[in-house]
């Protein structure tokens, strides 16, 4: 006899996992199978999973609208071990979840600003970016300026190699956006 899902879980749209201390890929596993619906997704301040996660969450969630991704674990001891998910993550997020509206990002150092464009250059639909204290430059407002056509809103804190005349330009091109912590 084979495992049954339960009932309740596919019928679940939203899932969120704060402050998890061991969110291990294989708890992931068992969400995706067990939740296969889900288009809004919050890992805020969770370590413990690995890139093959969020590859099995791009495989799995070709309708996600919503990822936080946040890490900020603010005056924790961090370890190089710390390191969970990197571009190769990121990467492999970008073309499958081609609708999502929400991502959050911050605090994630270990994203190269070549994988950061990518994924903004991939999520067109983008309207409420989060890039807090990620290593970007202006290469990244020029890409956030001819993707993310609809994005309202953008949280720049900490993210100090960035030029006003970058932003300057992104708002003239995007009068709309709220530019945040810049």
């Amino acid at each position: 006899r084979g495992k049954q899902t339960p009932v309740y879980c596919s019928n679940v749209t939203h899932l969120e996992i704060s402050y998890y201390h061991s969110l291990l890929d294989k708890k992931i596993i068992s969400i995706v199978h067990s939740c296969p619906n889900i288009i809004h997704l919050s890992f805020i301040n969770s370590i413990g999973f690995s890139n093959r996660a969020l590859e099995l969450i791009a495989g799995s969630y070709p309708n996600l609208k919503y990822l936080n991704l946040c890490d900020d674990r603010s005056g924790c001891f961090r370890s190089f071990s710390d390191r969970e998910v990197d571009d190769e993550g990121l990467t492999a997020i970008a073309n499958p979840c081609y609708n999502l509206e929400y991502l959050n990002i911050s605090y994630r150092i270990y994203f190269s600003e070549k994988s950061i464009c990518n994924i903004i250059y991939s999520c067109p639909k983008l309207q409420h970016l989060n890039l807090s204290f990620c290593k970007i430059t202006d290469i990244t407002i020029k890409e956030i300026a001819s993707s993310c056509l609809n994005l309202k809103y953008l949280n720049l804190e900490g993210c100090y190699k960035i030029s006003k005349e970058a932003v300057d330009q992104l708002v003239s091109l995007n009068p709309h956006i709220h530019v945040k912590n810049f």
